[in-house]
């Protein structure tokens, strides 16, 4: 047997940044389509990043945040909100020990969309 060959693929700064406006628009575009899922998700994140959470309540805060990303993430593909929705729900990656630091995340992304958001 063979080895199995990686693919990869090179991508430009001018084509990266592309991208990025591109995922910027459809996450702005989820925003304003479901404003109250995105005040929720940042009602959740920022309880997690100011309050102690106890190890038994960190499922059921997950299971909240992901919920809102799921909805917001449906709303127009290429959002930013469906990576972070893996990586924080306990169902698929999620896992207690980085639920902050996945929540800090969302939190500068936050910051990011509320610009655009503003303008």
């Amino acid at each position: 047997m063979g080895k199995a060959k990686s693919k990869t693929f090179t991508v430009t700064a001018k084509e990266w940044a592309e991208i990025h406006v591109k995922g910027v628009e459809a996450s702005v575009m989820a925003v304003e389509q479901d404003p109250r899922a995105y005040t929720g998700l940042k009602r959740i994140v920022n309880y997690a990043l100011t309050t102690s959470i106890d190890i038994d309540e960190w499922i059921e805060a997950a299971n909240q945040v992901t919920m809102y990303l799921d909805r917001l993430s449906k709303v127009a593909k290429g959002t930013y909100f469906y990576h972070p929705l893996k990586n924080i729900s306990p169902n698929i990656y999620g896992k207690a020990n980085t639920f902050r630091a996945r929540c800090r995340e969302l939190s500068e992304l936050f910051e990011e969309l509320d610009k655009h958001i503003a303008t």
